[in-house]
């Protein structure tokens, strides 16, 4: 069929004279994996990381995060495979947590957006990509653990209240609710 010989194609290309490094052929074998029918997860995310694996760091932003994130993202995509995904795109981009953030939120992890929120905020050297101050953040954690008190996990709710209240007297009503 024309999906296995594209398939066969790939490989051979892949495989053969160092073609391994061309990022542009990951990224169109990869889209072509994406939006054929008849691939499982599996061979996607393992594809993902062989591309991972053969390209160099510098070009993984460009090429292969972005189609990756997208296939984390996707419902069809189990949560934990997602989950796996982000934790391994955030050791190289840490700046990136809010995605991670609204990720967690969409899948209702509501724990993990918790405990990711409140690296933000405890971090002081932590800049929002989004333009969101500190104050901010800690704002969407108290919305977040108010709402969902049973998701805190492991957090320290009442320390990353306290010291976030401190500055913000303002809110003092709110956090005696929460």
């Amino acid at each position: 069929t024309q999906t296995t010989d594209d398939e066969s194609l790939f490989s051979r290309c892949l495989s053969t004279g160092g073609m391994h490094k061309y990022p542009v052929i990951w990224t169109t074998y990869l889209r072509h994996l994406a939006q054929t029918p008849t691939t499982t997860i599996t061979t996607l995310r393992r594809t993902f990381d062989r591309a991972l694996r053969s390209l160099p760091v510098t070009q993984h932003s460009r090429h292969v995060w972005p189609l990756y994130l997208d296939f984390a993202q996707h419902r069809a995509t189990p949560t934990p495979t997602s989950l796996r995904v982000y934790r391994r795109y955030l050791k190289l981009h840490p700046t990136h947590k809010e995605e991670f953030v609204e990720f967690c939120r969409s899948r209702g992890l509501h724990a993990e957006a918790c405990a990711a929120l409140a690296e933000c905020v405890g971090d002081p050297n932590f800049v929002s990509l989004r333009g969101k101050t500190r104050h901010q953040l800690w704002l969407e954690l108290v919305e977040l653990v108010t709402r969902h008190p049973d998701a805190t996990g492991d957090l320290n709710v009442p320390a990353v209240l306290r010291r976030g209240a401190s500055p913000a007297g303002l809110l003092s009503g709110r956090l005696y609710v929460a």
